[in-house]
């Protein structure tokens, strides 16, 4: 569902105390604080304009983003005999608009837009956008009749442009936005689009990505007012625009990767660093081998002295125990001692 603010001059709103320019009409799920950024998007100057406008816009409130869309034109004049417009506007949340068909086709194909405002102001209904049914809008047919190629379609995409386009040109200016927004193969990538039929000056080139503009502009993708545009960009865009069929990528989603390769199991060696990259390692493993040679025979040399000496005390001891066995025995030692 989609909610509706209607801005124009009155002697009373909906807003106590106000009057003049201000909010007439709105659904009681837009509050304070939404109703005064829909409110900004409205810029209309009907001498300049000479018909309705019609534009999407984004606002942020918080962590929560809504799409406007909004009609507005001349609608006389007010109260006070100066002139007056009106302001028609649907507010979307960023969650539905992935089931609605483009913002351009909304805006062309929703027939409740009023063209002025009667009676006290007052809280009104949501709009239900579900049943809209545009019309196929590829291959870009209305490109084709007026600029000779229907890729030129592909022109307009996700970045600033501009169209040259005359009174009475927005209707008309309308359809080539909706045959673009067609070649987006994700629907819901057609509301990061936001546009206005005729840009007022005084506006920032940042408020609106494709714009109509009424003067003469050299950064203009293509002119309604003498049916010429810049030649029709190579791609799939411009394919897609003259033949509207999808192949089958396009179709299915299918996505293309390039192969995925396993871990390393393998030593990058540097080829700059030549013999020294092995010399380190090499001489490292000698002395360690070195050393272990050098401890291997103290080791051997230690154990046989200690054997030898061993030898030699278990001898010496031998050698008392049989002369202290025989007869004088021990007198020889102590003889021996005594010496």
């Amino acid at each position: 569902m989609a909610y509706q603010l209607i801005y124009t001059s009155h002697p009373t709103s909906l807003t106590h105390g106000r009057s003049g320019f201000s909010t007439v009409a709105r659904s009681r799920g837009i509050g304070d604080a939404l109703a005064n950024l829909v409110e900004r998007c409205v810029r209309y100057d009907s001498t300049i304009a000479g018909e309705p406008v019609l534009a999407h816009s984004v606002v942020k409130l918080g962590a929560s983003t809504w799409h406007v869309l909004t009609r507005a034109r001349d609608c006389g004049t007010d109260y006070t005999n100066r002139n007056n417009y009106i302001a028609h506007h649907l507010v979307i949340s960023e969650d539905e608009v992935g089931l609605l068909p483009s913002p351009a086709d909304v805006a062309l194909c929703w027939d409740g837009w009023l063209d002025s405002w009667q009676g006290e102001p007052r809280f009104v209904d949501d709009v239900d956008l579900s049943g809209l049914n545009p019309p196929k809008r590829l291959p870009a047919g209305e490109w084709g009749k007026l600029f000779g190629d229907c890729g030129c379609a592909a022109l307009l995409g996700m970045f600033s442009a501009e169209i040259v386009a005359g009174r009475g040109d927005g209707g008309l200016l309308l359809a080539l936005f909706a045959e673009s927004m067609a070649l987006f193969i994700n629907r819901a990538d057609s509301w990061g689009i936001t546009f206005t039929t005729c840009d007022f000056p005084g506006g920032s080139v940042s408020d609106f990505m494709w714009r109509g503009v009424r003067q003469p502009s050299a950064s203009a993708v293509a002119d309604l007012t003498r049916r010429k545009s810049l030649p029709a960009p190579a791609g799939r865009g411009a394919e897609y625009a003259r033949s509207g069929e999808m192949n089958n990528r396009e179709k299915y989603n299918l996505t293309v990767e390039g192969p995925k390769f396993g871990q390393r199991r393998f030593e990058v060696v540097n080829v700059d660093s030549g013999k020294n990259a092995y010399a380190v390692p090499v001489l490292t493993g000698l002395v360690v081998g070195l050393l272990i040679i050098v401890a291997a025979l103290l080791f051997v040399n230690f154990a046989y002295a200690d054997s030898s000496e061993i030898g030699g005390m278990l001898d010496a001891g031998a050698q008392g125990a049989v002369k202290a066995g025989t007869p004088g025995g021990e007198r020889e030692i102590f003889a021996e001692r005594l010496k």
